[in-house]
Parts: C-alpha cells; structure tokens; sequence
C-alpha cells in the first residue's frame, strides 16, 4: 500500500502532472499563479518530505524523499530512502528519479534507478513523452521502458496518438494506439472530424477496436457519432472524440449515431459557474424495446482540479412506466498546492445506496509562506448504505522549503539541442561541481540532461 501512495505523492511532489489535451490547464501552473497573486513571485518547494503510514495507532516513518527542482518548481531530481528495510526486505532501499521538462513545464523525459547501495543504483525504469506542435498539453507519445539482464524493453503501458491535420489547420483525425502483448502497438481508437461549410466540423465519428486474443487481428468493434452538432464554441482541435463539453470545444446539441443507425440525441446547457455543464442524453435504440436517459451534471468547485459530478441514468422498459434508476455522485477538492482535502464517491441503485467512499484530507500550512508542512488522509468505505467515517491512515511531513525563483540548481526547461554547449555537472541537490567524485551526478549537454555514475 505504502508504494501506491508513494507514486501517487511523487506526482504531486513533483508537479508533473499529465497533459490532459483538451482538459483545462495544467494543476502545475494552477498553483504557479496561486502564488505569485501573493505579490512576491516565489515558488516554493519542499527539500525533504516524510511519508508515514497509521500501525497500531501509532505514526510510522515509511520513506524519506530529497528532491531538487528547476526555476519553475518542476522537480528535476527525486532520491528516495525506505526507512523501515532491511536485508529480508524484498525491495530496494533507495531509489533515484532523474526528469527533464519542456518550456510549458510538461515532462519529456525520467530515468529511475533502484538499489541496496546509494553509490551504486542501477538503471531500471525510463519514460519518454512528446506533445503536439499545436495544442502543446496534448501527450502524442508515451512511452515507457523497463530493463531486464541490460535489455530495455517496451512496457505494455506505452501508447501513442496521431494527429492529422487539413491544410487549414484543422484536425480531421486522431489515431490512438495502445501496445499489445507483443510488444506491438495496435489501433485503439480512431477519432474522425468532417467539416461543414460554415468551416466547424459538422461529425465527429469515433471508432473503437479491440484485438483478437485468438487471432492477433485487430477488429472494429463499434463507431458511434455525433451530427447535426450546434456548437457553443470551437477552435477545430478536437483531440478527444468524447471530450465536447470543456475547454475550447463545447457543443449545445447533437445527434448521436451507433453502426450508422440513429440512437438518440444530446443536449448540453452551460452554467452557472464558467466551467460548469448539464449534459441531458436520450437513448432510444431501434433494436431494443427500452429507452434511457442520461443526465451529467459537472461543476467546478474550484480552480485546482476540484469538481463534482453527479451522473443519473433513467432506464424505461417496454413493460414498466416506472424507470430503473442508478446514479453515480463524485466529488474532489483539492487546495491550491494539489493536495487533496476531500473525496466522496457515492453509488445508489433505486434510491438504495450500494457503496460509499469517504477521503479526507488536513493540511497544516506554514504561517507566514503558506505552503503545506503536515499533510494528513483518512480513508473509510461502506457497503450498507451508512456513511462511512474516515480514520487516519497516511501522513507527509514536509522541511527545507526553497523558492525555486531564488535556487541556482539545474535549470533544464527550454533547453535547446545543441551539440557544441558546454557540458555541465551537478552533484544530487542540484548544485554545480567542476568535476564529478565517486558516486552520483548529474550531467547536462544541451538538452540532454542525464544521471551518472563516477566510479574513481
């Protein structure tokens, strides 16, 4: 359990989070501006952080992290120590992440190292991305490696997307693949935009495929579409074939379209905050005696990535006036630093809760600078229809904060390629050195920037 928190957490410690394409800007630069309302531009970061987990009603420290960061608080180094391993421990003591990001702060690259031995950590895990030209957020590569007997191999994770674009500019498809069991990447969805002549796409027509298990062949499980759309605004890149209701790209009303025959129709109205929706959907399949009725309500609750949305879905028989009823409600608040205060996911079938999932998180936060120093999270489910009570299960102590605005460790964020710059080295807390000693280091060459080992 400790290790999902940990990945979880490193995410937030190292305010990288995954372009989201058409989803609102990135948490990262949500809280850049949070603090620079502040008047003094400082952005700043944690040295050292403590991550602890509840045993026997009692706090127990788990795992200590250092991390190093560029002028944009990006953490570009993060060194991890288990706390409670020793030699019967199956998994290594300490771990070494090295990323490097783009100007827009999205990450393109990360190496992570394990081992027993500090001075000698081994390569075992590296991730590349790239992004579209255009829309600079949306990921078009993500590609992961893992290393066995010195081999890099693909891990089954990796995925990419193809953009393609008019001589307008404007997108008219999108590819996604995902990689197989082979190791070879296989269409996952096809995503195609037809355009009106008022210049707004007219169709948005999304095909699914699955592989055969059996065969290996890749087969057209299902198209559904969108036609006859009204739209509220759109800018013509529309990257996600589902995702029409936020950002840039919003739609008032379609008609949807399964295999080439008519199902049913959408409606969207906007309001009453900037990013808020209701999506009413009407189901009505020729070939089966039922209709449904899908309403999503979104709201933003605030501007870091906190929302609620409350899905009902209305199912009507042919035998029966009275419709079978299921709603789905989440919620998520998160503070302006990523970290969140509260979860609820609450699932009812006929009025009749079924399950109810109860996160919260307590935050103490430094007095003078505002940033997080004690962070708590207490979880607590229920499957009988009570409201569960959260206990406290996990805990992150944060020290030895740096304004990033002020730090003269590595900058690697916009970092042309150049062959002929300079080599440069950096010991683990992203201090210049004229020449690496035994153990680790960091060495940068224009825009490569990579971890080493010195062995004299």
């Amino acid at each position: 359990m400790v290790k999902n928190y940990l990945i979880a957490t490193m995410l937030l410690f190292a305010s990288a989070a995954m372009a989201q394409g058409t989803y609102p800007p990135l948490l990262k630069n949500r809280v850049k501006a949070h603090l620079e309302e502040k008047g003094d531009g400082a952005i700043w970061r944690p040295g050292t952080y403590v991550i602890s987990t509840m045993n026997d009603n009692e706090w127990q420290n788990e795992e200590r992290a250092t991390g190093t960061y560029d002028s944009n608080g990006n953490a570009t180094t993060i060194f991890t120590e288990k706390l409670m391993w020793t030699p019967e421990s199956s998994t290594k003591r300490y771990s070494y992440y090295v990323n490097t990001f783009n100007s827009y702060g999205n990450l393109l690259a990360g190496v992570t190292s394990f081992g027993n031995d500090k001075e000698n950590l081994e390569e075992a895990y590296k991730y590349e991305y790239t992004y579209d030209e255009v829309v600079p957020d949306f990921v078009t590569s993500d590609i992961s490696y893992f290393k066995t007997d010195g081999v890099w191999t693909k891990d089954l994770r990796s995925k990419k997307n193809d953009v393609t674009r008019d001589e307008k500019g404007r997108v008219t498809e999108v590819v996604k693949y995902l990689m197989n069991q082979k190791g070879e990447f296989i269409t996952q969805e096809k995503d195609v935009i037809t355009y009106g002549e008022d210049d707004k796409p007219s169709q948005v027509k999304v095909y699914r495929y699955y592989e055969d298990n059996a065969t290996g062949e890749v087969k057209l499980a299902e198209a559904i579409a969108y036609t006859d759309i009204v739209w509220k605004n759109c800018d013509n890149q529309i990257l996600n074939g589902h995702i029409l209701f936020q950002g840039a790209n919003r739609i008032l009303s379609a008609k949807i379209i399964v295999n080439d025959e008519e199902h049913g129709s959408i409606n969207v109205e906007y309001g009453p905050g900037e990013n808020d929706y209701t999506v009413v959907e009407v189901g009505t399949p020729k070939f089966l005696s039922i209709k449904t009725i899908n309403t999503t309500e979104y709201r933003e609750i605030n501007p870091y990535d906190s929302y609620s949305i409350l899905n009902r879905r209305e199912t009507y028989s042919k035998n029966s006036d009275e419709p079978e009823v299921s709603v789905n409600y989440e919620s998520v608040t998160n503070d302006a630093y990523g970290y969140l205060i509260e979860r609820i996911n609450r699932n009812e079938n006929n009025g009749v809760i079924t399950s109810f999932y109860k996160e919260i998180g307590e935050v103490e936060y430094d007095k003078t600078y505002g940033y997080p120093l004690v962070y708590t999270v207490s979880r607590a489910e229920s499957m009988d229809g009570s409201e569960p009570v959260p206990v406290p299960g996990y805990r992150m102590e944060f020290s030895d904060y740096k304004n990033c605005r002020e730090t003269t460790g590595i900058e690697n964020v916009a970092v042309e390629n150049n062959d002929n710059a300079p080599v440069e080295y950096f010991n683990l807390q992203g201090e210049r050195i004229n020449k690496p000693s035994k153990g680790l280091y960091i060495r940068r060459h224009g825009k490569l920037v990579q971890k080493s080992i010195a062995k004299d």
